[in-house]
C-alpha cells in the first residue's frame, strides 16, 4: 500500500476498539490488521496519544457533527428529530459507544470527549424538542429522556437493537404529530 490517509488509521481503530476495547487499541494491532507498518502510523501520528486525540475527534465528527448536519437538512423540527433518530440507530460502530463511556471513567481525555458529546447532542435535541414544544424547559426535559433512552438502550444486556431503539422512537414521535399540525400535544402541559 502507499501511504495511507490518516482517516485509514481512525476507521480501523473504531473497528479495535468496538472489538478489543482500549487494551485492544494498539499500534502493533492496527499495523497487523492494515498491512502497514509502524512508520506508517509515526508519519501520521506522533505517538498513541495524538493517535487517540484523532480518534476521538474523528469519531465526534462523524457520529455527532455530521449526524446532526445530515438531521438539519430537513425541514420541520419534527423531521429533523425523525432523521436524527433514524441515524443515530444505524451507527456501524455502536458498541463503540459503551466502550468510550466505560474508558471515559479512566483517562480524562475520553471523558472531555465523551462530555463534549454528551452536550453538543442534547443542546441539538433540546433545541429540537425546544421547537416542537414551544417550552424551552419542558424541551431540555424531553432531550435528556431522548438521549437516556439513546445510551440506555446501548448498556441493556443485550442491548437493545438499532431497529427495536427506532421502533420506541417512533412511538414516542407519533404524539408530536398532532403539535405539528396546530393541535396540543399530549406531551404539552397547559
Amino acid at each position: 500500500m502507499k501511504k495511507q490517509e490518516a482517516s485509514v488509521w481512525v476507521r480501523e481503530g473504531l473497528t479495535v476498539l468496538a472489538e478489543l476495547g482500549p487494551d485492544g487499541l494498539t499500534i502493533d494491532e492496527l499495523c497487523r490488521r492494515l498491512h502497514l507498518t509502524k512508520g506508517s502510523f509515526y508519519h501520521h501520528y506522533a505517538n498513541r496519544f495524538v493517535y487517540i486525540q484523532a480518534l476521538l475527534s474523528f469519531w465526534e465528527r462523524e457520529m455527532t457533527v455530521r449526524v446532526i448536519e445530515m438531521s438539519q437538512q430537513e425541514g420541520t423540527p419534527l423531521q429533523r428529530l425523525r432523521r436524527l433518530t433514524r441515524l443515530s440507530t444505524t451507527f456501524e460502530h455502536e458498541r463503540v459507544e459503551v466502550i468510550l463511556r466505560a474508558w471515559a471513567s479512566q483517562d480524562e481525555t475520553v471523558r472531555a470527549a465523551v462530555k463534549r458529546v454528551d452536550s453538543r447532542r442534547v443542546q441539538y435535541l433540546s433545541d429540537l424538542c425546544s421547537m416542537l414544544l414551544g417550552k424551552p424547559d419542558e424541551g431540555l426535559m424531553l432531550a435528556q429522556i431522548f438521549y437516556t433512552m439513546y445510551v440506555g438502550a446501548q448498556h441493556l444486556v443485550p442491548p437493545v437493537s438499532g431497529k427495536e431503539l427506532q421502533h420506541l422512537y417512533d412511538y414516542f414521535q407519533r404524539h408530536f404529530q398532532r403539535q405539528e399540525k396546530g393541535s396540543v400535544s399530549p406531551l404539552r402541559s397547559e
